[in-house]
């Protein structure tokens, strides 16, 4: 459930995409337009691990990640991106941590199906970039604060993140997070 500054958040984001619209078509038409002219993603992930840790049942876990993405057409620079994620388990002889199945070694890539992205966006004004929603963040090499893409289930966050881009090697970026969703 999102909390309630971050709606207003979203709220007031999804107000100044509305009120940027040219005057001339309606808003149900530039809300189509962006839709329709918008792009589908759909990426599958197959991936096997196993492992063997000493007082365990050796794990096994054969699992397809399956990504489903919409992307908006911009609109007087702004768009929104939707993306679900199922992760499903062809072959579970490993320990999940969501899966009860505690005699195996942990192979922390649970089966689920869920929201991973949903962000409102605003790109212009000399490289300013603003997103609003639940979205991977990748800083530098992850070590800290990333997506954990080497995992079926990635890491997102429920964030307003600010990116200024003048020049190609300066740049700066903002945070905001109101929490990390780590579904593993």
């Amino acid at each position: 459930m999102i909390s309630f500054p971050f709606r207003r958040i979203l709220v007031c984001t999804g107000l100044l995409f509305a009120a940027s619209l040219s005057q001339e078509n309606t808003w149900a038409d530039s809300l189509s337009s962006a839709i329709s002219g918008g792009k589908i993603s759909l990426d599958f992930r197959p991936r096997y691990e196993f492992l063997s840790q000493s007082g365990k049942r050796d794990a096994n876990a054969f699992t397809v990640q399956t990504l489903l993405g919409l992307a908006s057409k911009p609109m007087a620079g702004l768009s929104a991106y939707l993306q679900f994620i199922d992760v499903a388990s062809i072959v579970n002889r490993y320990n999940s941590l969501r899966n009860g199945r505690t005699g195996y070694a942990v192979i922390p890539d649970p089966e689920e199906a869920n929201v991973n992205q949903a962000y409102l966006q605003y790109q212009g004004l000399g490289g300013l970039q603003v997103r609003a929603g639940r979205q991977e963040i990748n800083l530098d090499d992850q070590r800290f604060v990333g997506a954990v893409g080497f995992r079926q289930t990635p890491q997102s966050f429920d964030a307003v993140s600010v990116a200024l881009r003048q020049i190609e090697w300066v740049g700066g970026r903002m945070l905001w997070s109101g929490r990390a969703l780590n579904r593993s």
